[in-house]
């Protein structure tokens, strides 16, 4: 949806310097049934566009929510419509494995709640950041490939815990979920794959909210 947000922003710019140039001439340059036809034209371009990538952007949250909507939902988890709600997909989808979360080995937790806020957080900040650095020449866009890359290796464990918990092998269920960092639409397949398994949860068989390590 930030693309959205991004596209509309620019938009708006670009028939506001129009806007702007069309003050600066003297009235007598003036072309009033142009300019209008000009404005009307970029408001229905700008209007189409946004409709297809709003359109778009609710397509590619729908489609994974659905077959995770239906993993929380046989696994006893007791809010699986989070999934429909934005950001929800992540906190369900960081949820659902119980086991210890380890973002790229180095930091381990079974408090998943938290880690599902943490990437949450930091990817909401994203474009927010994005807009600070971007004052800052090379050193921004650096640190902004890093940030990048950092919040999507968190993705990436995510994914990897959930393939693990519905049967995929550990090998494979990390180049899976490295791949779905670069084309989503992997994630979307498998989702669709495993959605029907039993999760191995180590605990039973249903979704049980306690941390592994204390019935251990």
């Amino acid at each position: 949806m930030f693309f959205l947000f991004y596209f509309f922003a620019i938009a708006f710019l670009i028939i506001g310097e129009y806007l702007q140039i069309m003050q600066n001439l003297p009235p007598s340059d003036w072309i009033y049934d142009d300019t209008w036809l000009v404005l009307t034209i970029l408001f229905l371009v700008c209007f189409a566009v946004g409709i297809i990538i709003a359109a778009s952007c609710l397509i590619s949250y729908i489609v994974p929510a659905i077959p995770l909507y239906i993993m929380a939902k046989r696994s006893g988890y007791a809010k699986p419509w989070l999934v429909f709600v934005p950001y929800g997909k992540a906190y369900v989808s960081f949820a659902l494995p119980l086991r210890q979360y380890s973002y790229i080995g180095m930091f381990k937790t079974y408090n998943r709640t938290a880690a599902s806020w943490t990437y949450i957080s930091l990817h909401f900040l994203t474009p927010v950041i994005a807009m600070f650095t971007s004052c800052f020449g090379l050193i921004g866009f650096l640190f902004m490939n890093f940030y990048s890359i950092g919040v999507s290796l968190m993705h990436q464990g995510e994914y990897m815990d959930l393939y693990i918990t519905y049967g995929i092998k550990k090998d494979t269920a990390l180049w899976l979920s490295i791949l779905g960092v670069f084309l989503p639409i992997v994630h979307w397949v498998m989702l669709y794959i495993i959605y029907m398994k039993e999760p191995d949860f180590g605990l039973g068989r249903y979704y049980n909210p306690r941390p592994a390590d204390e019935d251990e």
